[in-house]
């Protein structure tokens, strides 16, 4: 996928859609996730400004700090690949956008969007967090199947 260093899509069919399906959902996953993190984060930093001090509450703070720190940077990466899988001409310029804040926001809408329509015109089926486990599984066994040589014909029988 990336031996020239310039990234590229999968090659059609249900290698390209699970590659789609997988970061798809991830990204959705990571972005939940991200949430999760910065509201617990804004919660015990709240506490410590109201006069609730404690090191147990930096502690907790500031490991939610980090936490939605590390979900942002998986965010950004699993956008890149959902981007790239997609065929995107600048997956990169996706990724940057992800790091404005607010933007990021409009944009991944936008890539939401995009990708939702893009698995369903494929017939790939598509929930509230993306393609579901069961969709992915069965992309897997598709692109498993696909990659397979087809069986050997039995020799003829010797007369």
């Amino acid at each position: 996928m990336f031996a020239t260093g310039v990234p590229s899509a999968p090659p059609p069919g249900p290698h390209r859609a699970l590659a789609v399906a997988v970061a798809f959902r991830q990204m959705l996953v990571w972005f939940g996730l991200q949430q999760l993190a910065s509201i617990l984060w804004r919660m015990s930093a709240d506490a410590q400004r109201a006069g609730h001090e404690s090191l147990l509450r930096g502690l907790i703070a500031l490991a939610m700090a980090g936490a939605a720190l590390a979900a942002t940077v998986m965010l950004v990466i699993w956008v890149y690949r959902l981007a790239a899988s997609m065929g995107f001409k600048a997956p990169w310029a996706w990724m940057i956008a992800m790091l404005w804040p607010c933007v990021n926001l409009l944009f991944l809408l936008l890539i939401n969007r995009k990708a939702s329509a893009w698995c369903k015109q494929r017939g790939v089926l598509v929930g509230f967090l993306g393609p579901s486990e069961a969709t992915i599984e069965q992309l897997r066994r598709q692109a498993i199947a696909s990659s397979l040589p087809p069986p050997a014909q039995p020799p003829p029988p010797a007369p």
